[in-house]
């Protein structure tokens, strides 16, 4: 409950701390990551809807979306020109090498890619309240 707390008041903190240019490149770094986890998820969902997982590749789709549009927002509220254009690059260079990962050696890409998926999950409530802010703003407007 504390890490939820926490994240939530850097977050709801962001236009106070974006001329702090190390606050504002650890929350651009964030944004990057983001879109790496969107490709990851991504990933996940291709391989989890060849393998006879409909619903689990159906959650992960929704987790990339989510990953890119939270990398898309924190990253416009970070004043960073050209986001949307980087995040697709991210997400593109992501998807690439890891396809390749799996075409050369099956084996360890289960071993290096479980990793990378568990800690994009884990970084899902981050994920979430940066969504949560996206959305406030849209509907309340």
């Amino acid at each position: 409950m504390t890490r939820i707390l926490t994240i939530i008041a850097i977050l709801f903190a962001t236009p106070i701390w974006a001329d702090d240019e190390k606050a504002r490149e650890e929350l651009l770094a964030q944004a990057d990551k983001l879109a790496r986890c969107s490709a990851i998820f991504s990933i996940a969902a291709a391989i989890n809807g060849r393998t006879g997982s409909p619903n689990v590749a159906k959650q992960n789709e929704n987790e990339a979306r989510g990953a890119m549009f939270a990398s898309n927002y924190l990253a416009a509220q970070m004043g960073r020109s050209n986001f949307k254009v980087r995040t697709e690059s991210i997400m593109e260079t992501v998807t690439t090498s890891w396809m390749a990962n799996m075409e050369i050696s099956p084996n360890t890409f289960v071993q290096e890619f479980t990793p990378e998926l568990s800690a994009c999950k884990e970084n899902l409530v981050y994920q979430e309240a940066i969504l949560t802010m996206l959305r406030n703003e849209a509907y309340d407007q």
